[in-house]
């Protein structure tokens, strides 16, 4: 029944079942057979949950319970679901390099013991693929989910939902490439299976439909991506209630076509709403947050608000050195953004875009990312300007291997992803971050996100 319960989304059902099952559990004769492994089974399902719910130290805490119990299983692999687990967690809280590192040692582990087309593996391919979609280095993503696709598909047909999980995070890396039109093609696929598989009220439906409005919103194909915004809040709403970071992420999409209609006042109400939930769910050091302020900013800087923007794109900035250090894109994007509102106002700008240069001149591949302020109306032969465009043009030839993604992300029972989308408007080039909705399948943020087996 708790399983039944947590497919359908129904955490508080679920979580009552299971940890009903441990309490029984713990009246049980220790020698009786299966027992340990029904536990950490237990522990694994209620650790998926909380990932969902984003209550990471619960989580990490059952986490932790099942991997103490596959230490002293014979079967090698349930230590690589731990390790899938602690993964999750490390990547939905923004450290990169600690889930590459738990999910690279969990893939090694089930080559070593499992057949070669093993689901385990292609699920291990998925997580991989979405931490590097994650870090910006497409070619790599996109090698590895091809990796997992290719075992879904001659596993479980091209009709399985875990297919269309990875239909959808190819998609998402050609969609970062700016291949458009392959990228409705994996989303269309992707969501032709959901609704077969899982009808139209799903978390995975409202995920397709989220990815399919970025792309038409990248394309200005405005009113369209605002329909399928609102397809995709309306089923999330529905599964997840008011106060879970996939309806933050929406918001967050929504307030983009907004500000790329010019409609600031809907935008601004669209990012705060966004902003709320991420700050009470994943707290105030998070980049989801950071792109909250830095798009508020934003907002503020097209109402020549300028001392509200820089507020925002502070408060951006700090977080975002807190979380990468001085050398990242985000990073490179803040500084700029917070350049040019001093630019605009005539002050400071020259010493701002010097901090920036001196921070990156070591890594000059490291470069704002397309969601800077537009710098419209700006002297375009002023100095700081020629090397921002410098910096860009030399960041051009390595877009399609190192640029920043949003995938969505696979886990064993759960997955949840990440998107972060720029925005391609005519009145502001190159404005805003925003975020893409991962599916509880993966994430939900590019991304699907997290699943579990």
């Amino acid at each position: 029944m708790g399983q039944k319960h947590k497919q359908e989304y129904r955490h508080q059902e679920a979580l009552s079942c299971f940890k009903q099952v441990l309490d029984e559990l713990k009246s049980t004769p220790n020698n009786e057979n299966d027992i340990d492994r029904i536990r950490y089974d237990v522990n694994l399902n209620i650790c998926d949950i909380y990932v969902r719910q984003r209550e990471w130290v619960k989580a990490n805490e059952f986490s932790q319970m099942g991997l103490q119990l596959a230490n002293t299983s014979q079967k090698k692999v349930n230590k690589a679901r731990c390790l899938d687990r602690q993964g999750n967690i490390k990547r939905l809280q923004a450290d990169l390099n600690g889930a590459l590192d738990d999910y690279k040692k969990s893939l090694e582990i089930k080559l070593k013991w499992l057949e070669s087309n093993s689901l385990h593996i292609a699920h291990s391919y998925n997580q991989i693929g979405i931490v590097y979609e994650s870090q910006g280095k497409f070619v790599a993503a996109l090698s590895a989910y091809e990796k997992s696709l290719k075992i879904y598909s001659s596993s479980l047909g091209d009709n399985h939902s875990d297919t269309a999980t990875l239909y959808n995070n190819i998609g998402s890396i050609y969609k970062k490439q700016g291949k458009y039109n392959k990228a409705l093609s994996m989303y269309d696929k992707s969501l032709k299976i959901r609704i077969s598989a899982v009808g139209e009220n799903h978390p995975h439906v409202a995920t397709t439909y989220n990815n399919l409005a970025s792309v038409y919103k990248n394309q200005g194909k405005l009113d369209e991506a605002l329909l399928l915004y609102d397809k995709s809040l309306n089923i999330q709403l529905s599964m997840l209630g008011d106060h879970h970071p996939d309806i933050a992420t929406i918001y967050n999409n929504i307030g983009s076509v907004y500000c790329c209609q010019g409609n600031y006042g809907k935008a601004l109400c669209m990012y705060d709403n966004s902003l709320r939930i991420r700050s009470m769910v994943l707290g105030n050091c998070h980049s989801d947050v950071a792109q909250s302020y830095n798009n508020i900013g934003v907002v503020y800087c097209n109402q020549n608000k300028f001392g509200e923007a820089l507020s925002m794109l502070d408060q951006a900035l700090k977080i975002r050195l807190s979380i990468f250090g001085d050398n990242h894109p985000e990073v490179a994007t803040s500084y700029n953004n917070v350049g040019l509102i001093y630019h605009k106002q005539g002050r400071k700008g020259t010493k701002v875009f010097k901090k920036f240069f001196r921070k990156n001149e070591a890594n000059i591949n490291i470069s704002p990312r397309p969601n800077a302020i537009s710098d419209d109306g700006l002297d375009d032969t002023s100095q700081e300007n020629q090397d921002i465009d410098s910096i860009r043009t030399n960041r051009e030839s390595d877009r399609n291997s190192t640029a920043v993604s949003d995938v969505i992300a696979y886990d064993n029972d759960d997955m949840n992803g990440n998107e972060i989308e720029s925005s391609q408007c005519k009145k502001m080039p190159s404005l805003l971050v925003s975020g893409e909705c991962c599916c509880a399948d993966r994430s939900c943020e590019g991304y699907e996100e997290y699943k579990s087996r």
